[in-house]
């Protein structure tokens, strides 16, 4: 495999990795903020107003490329 190759590689993991987390926060608020507001809206409750939480914004290309490094500074130590 080439360098350019395993560069690649190295970027597309960590692509995928951060987007993975990014996907699995974002989706753990939704269900959090869909549970509050089915609640708010019960008679228990009272239909309180429950305020929609701030996301995580995606990883940038910095993110990716810093990661992407962090996995070629490891891959690439001997010994």
């Amino acid at each position: 495999m080439e360098a350019y190759e395993i560069r690649l590689e190295l970027l597309k993991m960590a692509k995928d990795l951060l987007m993975e987390d990014w996907r699995l926060r974002h989706e753990a608020l939704q269900n959090v903020y869909s549970q509050r507001r089915d609640m708010a809206m019960s008679r228990e409750y009272n239909q309180v107003l429950v305020d929609y939480p701030e996301l995580p914004s995606m990883p940038s290309s910095i993110d990716i490329n810093n990661l992407a490094t962090e996995f070629n500074t490891f891959v690439s130590k001997r010994g």
